[in-house]
């Protein structure tokens, strides 16, 4: 029997154990004086590693350098992709939108899972005029412990919860054939 192999060299039979690991080396670099390796795994126990997957290559979206949409969600435009891989963004640090003559701005950093299961940190300068909102993102790396960028741990494996949740309707997972 053929498995399906994506770009990363990765199978699909392996995607839900390459996500954990994944993520949970991510958790165990948080591990600091106030929060031990144990207790960073341990925000992890309500995910379930084998339904989360589905959910969220449903929900993964080309990650663009520049966007311009409408508030509806149709773009304008879109300039070069970031990453060959399609991204879920797992969490973002917007700070309070600063306003002047109509013109909004706000910056964040952002935690991408991309489709490869790695993990990718972005900032976003967005800016919000009348109806129309442009995003500009530039890559920081893909370590998520840029110092500037202060990871919400419990938020994000309250995503990460939420997603395997989801993936259960009326109390029946769904499968990938």
């Amino acid at each position: 029997m053929n498995e399906l192999v994506y770009d990363a060299g990765i199978s699909r039979m392996d995607y839900p154990f390459e996500l954990q690991q994944t993520i949970e080396e991510f958790f165990s670099q948080g591990a600091d004086a106030e929060h031990s390796e144990q207790e960073m795994l341990a925000k992890l126990d309500a995910v379930n590693w084998s339904l989360i997957l589905h959910p969220i290559m449903e929900s993964a979206g080309p990650l663009f350098e520049y966007i311009a949409s409408h508030q509806n969600g149709k773009a304008l435009y879109k300039g070069l992709r970031i990453s060959p891989e399609n991204g879920y963004r797992l969490y973002s640090d917007f700070a309070p939108p600063s306003e002047e003559n109509g013109v909004s701005l706000q910056r964040s950093m952002e935690l991408w899972l991309l489709t490869d299961m790695t993990l990718l940190v972005t900032s976003c300068f967005r800016v919000m005029y009348q109806n129309t909102i442009t995003e500009y993102r530039a890559v920081k790396g893909c370590d998520a412990l840029i110092s500037d960028f202060a990871v919400d741990y419990d938020e994000v494996a309250t995503v990460l919860t939420t997603l395997s949740n989801l993936a259960m309707i009326g109390g029946a997972p769904f499968y990938e054939l």
